[in-house]
C-alpha cells in the first residue's frame, strides 16, 4: 500500500443510444473534422443534415497503424479547414489519426498550430471497437523504419461517447480479436512494473467483464462462418465488453505496458500484422512466459478473475470466437521470428520476466504454431 497513482480525467458518457446526442455535444464548435470510415457515411451525412454541410468536414480515409503519409494528407485538410474540433468515430485507427493531428505530427500542422498561434482542436471520440485508444494519452505513427509511439496530454480526447449499440454489427471474429486487445491492456496492467492497487483493482474488474462477455459471445454465435461474418452480439454483450474495454483503456493510461505490447507494436509496425489479431494470438503465450516471475498474489488475482490456467483459458476464449490460432495465420513468416526478437530487445519495455533472447525465440516459435509451452 505504498504507491503513486496518477490519472488525467476525460469526460465520459456511456449508454445505449448515446451517439444520438452528438449534435448537442458538437454544438459549441464552429467547424468539425469528422474522421470516420466509409461504413459510417450515413451517420456523417446525418450530422451534415442536422448541423450544416459547412460545419461538418468528412475525412473517410482510415488506415491501420496510422501511417505518416496519411497524417500528412489529413494535416493538409486541417490546415485548409481550420477545425476547432475533431470527431473520431471508429476504432483505434480513426482515433489514432485524430491524436496525431491534435499533437501536430506533421510539419504542416506544426506551422499551423505553433507558428500561427492556433489552439489544437478538441477531440471527441466515439469508439466502435474495444481498442481502448480513446482513453489514453498514447499516440503512434508508422513510418518507413517501423512504428513510433509516445505519450502526450495533448492527445487525450476531451469527450468519449460510448454507445454499445454501435458495436452490435461487428463481425464476431472482429469483436473477439478487439476484445482480446482490451484484455491485453488489462492483464499487463495487473502486473505492471509501475502498478498500483487502484489500477490493479480496475484491471481485474475489466478482466472479469471481458471474460464474461467473450463467454456469452461464444455461446451465442453460431459455428457457421457465414453467420459469424454478420455479427451476433446482443446489446447486452456489447455493453459488457465495452465496459471492460473502457477500463482497459483507462488502465493503459495509468500504468506502463510490458512485453506483450512491445511485441504487438513490433509485429504491427515492422511486419504489418493486424494489431488486434496479434493480441489474440500472443497474449496467452506472453502470460505463460511471465507467469513464473509474477508474485503469488498477482497469480492468484489472475486465476480468480480468469480461472485456473489463465493462459489456456484466454487462448480457448479467443479461438472459440473464431480468432486466429497462431502467428502463421496472420501472415508472419517463421524466418522473421529472430528479427522480431532482435527488435524487441533493441528497446525492451519493462517486464517482470527477464527478456532472454533464447526464451523469447522459443515463445514466438510456440506462438507461430499456436501451442502453449505445456503442449510443445
Amino acid at each position: 500500500m505504498n504507491f503513486t497513482y496518477h490519472s488525467r480525467s476525460a469526460r465520459v458518457t456511456f449508454g445505449r443510444g448515446e451517439s444520438e446526442s452528438l449534435p448537442q455535444h458538437l454544438a459549441p464548435f464552429n467547424r468539425i473534422l469528422v474522421i470516420a470510415g466509409p461504413r459510417f457515411r450515413d451517420r456523417v451525412e446525418q450530422l451534415q443534415n442536422e448541423m450544416g454541410v459547412k460545419r461538418i468536414v468528412p475525412f473517410s480515409k482510415v488506415l491501420s497503424h496510422v501511417p505518416q503519409d496519411l497524417v500528412d494528407e489529413a494535416a493538409g485538410v486541417v490546415r485548409q479547414e481550420r477545425p476547432d474540433a475533431i470527431l473520431a468515430m471508429g476504432g483505434g485507427s480513426a482515433i489514432g489519426l485524430a491524436k496525431a493531428l491534435a499533437l501536430g505530427l506533421s510539419p504542416e500542422l506544426q506551422a499551423c498550430y505553433f507558428e500561427e498561434g492556433l489552439d489544437a482542436p478538441a477531440i471527441i471520440a466515439v469508439p466502435t471497437t474495444f481498442s481502448g485508444s480513446e482513453q489514453t494519452d498514447i499516440w503512434g505513427i508508422t513510418a518507413g523504419d517501423g512504428k513510433i509511439t509516445g505519450r502526450s496530454p495533448r492527445v487525450l480526447p476531451d469527450l468519449v461517447i460510448y454507445d454499445p449499440e454501435l458495436l452490435v454489427s461487428l463481425p464476431v471474429e472482429h469483436a473477439v480479436t478487439s476484445a482480446m486487445n482490451a484484455m491485453a491492456h488489462l492483464v499487463e496492467a495487473v502486473y505492471a512494473t509501475d502498478g498500483n492497487p487502484v489500477t490493479r483493482f480496475q484491471a481485474l474488474q475489466g478482466i472479469q467483464a471481458i471474460v464474461n462477455g467473450l463467454r456469452q459471445l461464444g455461446a451465442s454465435a453460431s459455428g457457421d462462418a457465414g453467420s459469424r461474418a454478420i455479427g451476433a452480439m446482443s446489446p447486452d454483450i456489447a455493453e459488457i465488453l465495452l465496459f471492460g474495454a473502457f477500463l482497459g483503456g483507462k488502465c493503459l493510461r495509468e500504468v506502463s505496458m510490458s512485453l506483450e505490447h512491445k511485441a504487438a507494436h513490433v509485429l504491427g509496425g515492422s511486419f504489418g500484422c493486424d494489431h488486434a489479431a496479434v493480441h489474440s494470438v500472443l497474449l496467452p503465450h506472453v502470460l505463460e512466459y511471465q507467469w513464473p516471475h509474477l508474485d503469488a498474489d498477482i497469480r492468484t488475482d489472475l486465476e480468480n478473475a480468469i480461472g485456473a490456467n489463465p493462459a489456456r483459458i484466454l487462448q480457448d476464449l479467443a479461438m472459440h470466437g473464431g480468432a486466429p490460432a497462431n502467428l502463421r495465420e496472420i501472415g508472419m513468416e517463421q524466418t522473421d521470428l529472430p528479427r522480431v526478437v532482435d527488435l524487441i530487445l533493441e528497446k525492451p519495455y519493462p517486464s517482470p520476466a527477464p527478456p532472454d533472447r533464447r526464451c523469447l525465440l522459443e515463445m514466438f516459435e510456440n506462438a507461430w504454431i499456436g501451442a502453449l509451452q505445456e503442449e510443445s
